[in-house]
């Protein structure tokens, strides 16, 4: 998966300074997921902490589209109790500055789906244009915040890691995947190679610089634990700080199931913009 990597907050005035990167997702269970954080150096990670921070997010349709979907879901963070920052893909052509409604779920448990989730009003508060595009549609993709009108309870914000993260540095992610928004993790490292010129295949600009980006789990038996309605997911440092956030699946595997090892390219640095 690709992911942008939030570097910098000011005081005077909230930056994002947006990296990109790819990563990807192993599927532990709890009990495996101890074994690998502790390898990794991420001992006293409490996911259910960290996700009292992220949400799911749905927005529906007036109509089906060409595929038939009634709708689409992602997942979202708080940066401040009255916004939320996700990936720009989810909100395209269903937010605008407007006030209307869309469905949040939050409060979930591990590996547990929502019961339920519930209308509020929100709208598009920002948009940052990275300068990228999706692999999948083309697309350009950029880094949506959305406001909603009222803070939620039991509910919180996320922090904002400030410096950059250290080669073979662990992370871990949490979101909500898929129709059923069951609260899903996956465990990492930062692990960048030298950087390298990545050549466009279209008459675009080429593609910036990459860094590697490594989520893996050998132990697992699903490697898309973060697969759809994880887009706009939170990455967290062992300190749960955030440290980027997710936007798509590039996979790369070697061996044979279950026992692969996937790694990805990305981008890096971006630009700065005002939140």
């Amino acid at each position: 998966m690709k992911m942008w990597c939030i570097q910098k907050e000011e005081s005077s005035m909230r930056t994002l300074i947006i990296l990109t990167l790819a990563i990807l997702f192993g599927n532990p269970n709890q009990t495996e997921a101890h074994y690998i954080l502790a390898k990794n150096g991420c001992q006293n990670v409490d996911y259910e902490t960290l996700g009292q921070s992220v949400v799911s997010i749905s927005f529906l349709y007036d109509e089906p589209d060409e595929e038939g979907a009634l709708g689409h879901v992602g997942t979202a963070w708080f940066i401040t109790p009255t916004l939320l920052v996700t990936v720009g893909h989810i909100t395209r052509d269903v937010l605008s500055s407007t006030w209307s409604e869309v469905e949040i779920g939050w409060g979930g448990r591990l590996r547990e789906s929502l019961d339920e989730s519930f209308p509020f009003q929100a709208r598009l508060y920002n948009i940052f244009p990275t300068g990228l595009r999706s692999l999948d549609t083309g697309k350009p993709e950029n880094v949506a915040i959305i406001e909603i009108q009222a803070p939620i309870n039991g509910t919180k914000p996320a922090r904002v890691r400030l410096d950059t993260l250290m080669k073979n540095e662990p992370v871990v992610a949490v979101g909500y995947r898929g129709t059923e928004k069951a609260l899903q993790w996956a465990t990492g490292h930062f692990s960048p190679p030298e950087q390298a010129q990545e050549e466009s295949d279209t008459d675009e600009e080429p593609l910036q610089p990459f860094l590697y980006f490594e989520m893996t789990n050998e132990l697992g038996e699903d490697r898309r634990v973060l697969d759809r309605g994880t887009s706009g997911s939170p990455v967290f440092d062992c300190s749960g700080k955030v440290v980027g956030i997710i936007s798509g699946i590039i996979e790369n595997e070697i061996g044979s199931f279950p026992h692969f090892s996937n790694d990805a390219n990305g981008l890096i640095v971006v630009e700065q913009k005002p939140l």
